[in-house]
């Protein structure tokens, strides 16, 4: 049996569109993994300072719950245009966000330890309406 140049590259191609699918399939299994993950994490963990907070909002609930919202539409639609690399690009760009929000959220926790050291007191106070 004789296979042509045709054949031979027919049969490298589908096999690296079965190889990309994966890649795909891959990435956004982890993305969800991580995502729910993070829901999970969120909602356990009592913050008291405000740069917690900030970590608890801006990085664990608001991406995580867009990317689950939109997730059946990455399910549906990205598997059949986009490629492995738009996804990857997607995550660089996602894993920056953190890097910039966990940055200034330091920076905002190094503030409130000085401050903590200086006995100021940056506990998040409670406001409570009082009924006659």
């Amino acid at each position: 049996m004789v296979m042509t140049n045709t054949t031979i590259e027919a049969i490298n191609y589908t096999k690296d569109l079965d190889i990309e699918y994966n890649i795909k399939l891959l990435l956004l299994g982890l993305l969800f993994i991580y995502s729910l993950g993070l829901l999970y994490l969120s909602n356990k963990w009592e913050t008291d300072q405000l740069w917690q907070t900030i970590i608890k909002w801006f990085i664990m609930r608001i991406p995580s719950t867009i990317y689950l919202f939109f997730f059946p539409f990455f399910m549906i639609f990205l598997f059949r245009t986009a490629s492995w690399e738009i996804i990857y690009r997607l995550m660089i760009a996602y894993f920056t966000y953190l890097f910039i929000v966990l940055m200034l959220a330091g920076k905002l926790g190094l503030f409130t330890l000085l401050a903590n050291l200086l006995g100021i007191d940056t506990g998040v106070k409670k406001m409570e309406l009082q009924t006659k």
